[in-house]
C-alpha cells in the first residue's frame, strides 16, 4: 500500500502546528464557561479532541481537501493535537 504524498508535505505540517497553536487558543478560552455549564463533568482531554475535530475537518472542508482518507487522518491527528496540546500545558507547570 502506497502513502498518499500529499500526507507529508510542508503544507500539511503547516497545518497542524497551526492547528495546534489555535486548539491551544480555544480551550484556554473556553474552558472555564464550559466548566460552569457543565459543572465540570466534561474533561478537559475529551473537550479539546472535539475542538480539534472541529479544527482539522473545518480547515479540510474549507480547502476541499475532505476525502475518507483524510477524515481518518483527522481523528488519528486530533490525538496528537491534544497530545501536543497538553504537553504545552506541562510546560507551564
Amino acid at each position: 500500500m502506497d502513502l498518499p504524498t500529499s500526507w507529508f508535505t510542508l503544507e500539511s505540517l503547516a497545518v497542524l502546528s497551526t492547528a495546534a497553536v489555535a486548539l491551544r487558543i480555544v480551550v484556554e478560552f473556553t474552558k472555564g464557561y464550559v466548566d460552569r455549564w457543565t459543572q465540570g463533568r466534561l474533561p478537559t482531554m475529551f473537550y479539546a479532541l472535539l475542538w480539534a475535530l472541529v479544527i482539522l475537518f473545518g480547515v479540510q472542508a474549507v480547502a476541499g481537501t475532505l476525502t475518507v482518507e483524510a477524515a481518518f487522518l483527522n481523528v488519528f491527528n486530533a490525538f496528537l493535537l491534544v497530545a501536543v496540546t497538553k504537553v504545552m500545558d506541562l510546560d507551564e507547570s
